[in-house]
């Protein structure tokens, strides 16, 4: 379980805000450890800095394991806002704790989230 807080400022006179949420993750028991599916869900409450507009949503993912250093992953908000997407993407798990995640947002529709997109995310774990 994870759980967290931002403080949001925005660099265009919108104040500043604040984004909470929490998730609750569970591995499938496989046999196989490598091949155990995670899923992921939990809710989201963020201020117009992060979403547009104040809203409360849902935030659903999936990892599946293929190889040590390859997962298929999808993510999912729901709703209307800025964020609300899904995205499914292959994530790369490289040397020295080093994560890129590649993929391709979809945006729900009537969101105001814009059109498809191209996602990278890179990440290093300290």
């Amino acid at each position: 379980a994870t759980g967290g807080a931002m403080v949001l400022q925005s660099l265009d006179d919108r104040g500043t805000g604040q984004w909470l949420y929490g998730h609750a993750s569970v591995k499938l028991p496989f046999r196989d450890p490598l091949r155990r599916t995670r899923l992921t869900v939990g809710p989201s409450w963020g201020t117009r800095q992060q979403f547009g507009s104040t809203k409360t949503s849902i935030m659903v993912g999936v990892e599946q394991p293929v190889v040590p250093w390859l997962s298929l992953i999808g993510d999912w908000y729901s709703g209307t806002h800025d964020l609300a997407a899904a995205i499914p993407a292959l994530q790369f798990n490289l040397p020295n704790h080093l994560v890129v995640i590649t993929g391709w947002k979809l945006p729900n529709p009537g969101s105001s989230s814009g059109r498809q997109a191209f996602v990278l995310e890179l990440a290093k774990q300290f």
